[in-house]
């Protein structure tokens, strides 16, 4: 990241390195992307901006659990990004998910992990290793934001078991 913040000014391109970090962060407006992610941009951009971002400070200040903003993000079809239509996804691309994952995140990162937490954490590793039965039980339930996966990590000898 440092070298990025040198290279945009050393290029002259902006004169503060908060400028420039605007720009790192909104890496997807840099490209011409295609209607479909566009238009999931906008929407993800729309969501963090007015839904997120008013609440954001609070819901970390008080260690609050963002279930409403969970729930419309499951609603709005964030909470399966990849997962296949056959099992209620939006059956996007990883391009879709990072997209979603970059203004989500700029709106809330408690919003943010949550989201990649259940794409990429739980969803994505059961559809792709589970036997079909799995997939029946533990997928659909995930998808809408009424449920949300998670998973553990235990590292022995490093402090977190």
């Amino acid at each position: 990241m440092v070298s990025i913040l040198q290279r945009c000014s050393r290029a002259g391109l902006f004169l503060q390195r908060s400028r420039c970090l605007q720009l790192v962060r909104c890496a997807s407006l840099l490209i011409d992307l295609p209607d479909t992610h566009e238009m999931l941009r906008k929407t993800c951009r729309d969501f963090a901006d007015n839904e997120l971002a008013p609440v954001a400070a609070k819901i970390d200040q008080e260690s609050q659990y963002p279930a409403e903003q969970v729930k419309r993000m499951g609603e709005l079809g964030l909470m399966a990004l990849t997962t296949s239509e056959k099992y209620g996804g939006t059956g996007l691309d990883y391009l879709a998910y990072a997209i979603a994952m970059e203004e989500i995140s700029r709106g809330c990162a408690s919003a943010g992990v949550i989201l990649s937490v259940n794409n990429s954490l739980f969803l994505a590793p059961l559809e792709k290793h589970g036997n079909e039965h799995l997939k029946d039980t533990f997928i659909s339930p995930y998808v809408d934001g009424s449920q949300v996966g998670s998973f553990a990590l235990s590292e022995p000898g490093n402090g977190s078991d």
